[in-house]
């Protein structure tokens, strides 16, 4: 924690460590493992208003899903779907991964807020949104315009708004072989 609480040593960059939450747990073989919850410096604050470009330059500086950026580790980072995604999901539910593994692509780092359900458009872009999703875990594409193209998507605009219908979150630039 001295290490990302330092201005000058900090893995973050500009964003040193103000704050932090720190919890331990053990798996069921003993094994440790943290839980973190950290306050940056100079983070954004209304990621959803004035300061969304400012949150998404700090989000693509700090994390990525390519492998051409990442450590030799990158296996050890490469999400596998196992019983764990399954775990709290009826028998009679449809299994699909809780993690929502394969993940969505994207051209550009995003940070998306719900489709309102009385939106008249809503059940069919959710519709769609799953569609997607079971394409994108039987197919490879080799670029976003071919992943646009095969799943019958006319515009960034309207795959933003299918995205806000399944799950919103921060969607992370993805290239479709990084699912």
């Amino acid at each position: 924690m001295t290490v990302l609480q330092s201005k000058k040593f900090s893995p973050f960059g500009k964003f040193s460590v103000i704050n932090y939450f720190l919890r331990f747990e053990f798996q069921h073989r003993g094994s440790p493992h943290a839980h973190i919850l950290l306050w940056l410096d100079n983070a954004p604050t209304y990621i959803l208003g004035e300061e969304q470009k400012q949150a998404i330059e700090m989000i693509n500086s700090l994390v990525s899903v390519s492998p051409s950026e990442a450590s030799g580790n990158i296996k050890l980072l490469t999400h596998k779907l196992t019983f764990t995604c399954y775990k709290k999901i009826g028998s009679n539910s449809v299994q699909k991964c809780r993690f929502e593994a394969p993940f969505m692509p994207c051209k550009s780092t995003m940070i998306l807020i719900p489709m309102d359900k009385t939106n008249p458009l809503y059940k069919e872009h959710l519709k769609r949104y799953n569609e997607i999703r079971i394409n994108l875990e039987s197919n490879d594409y080799d670029s976003i315009d071919d992943y646009y193209e095969n799943n019958n998507i006319r515009s960034d605009e309207e795959y933003k708004d299918i995205l806000r219908s399944g799950r919103p979150r921060i969607f992370y630039k993805r290239h479709p072989s990084e699912k």
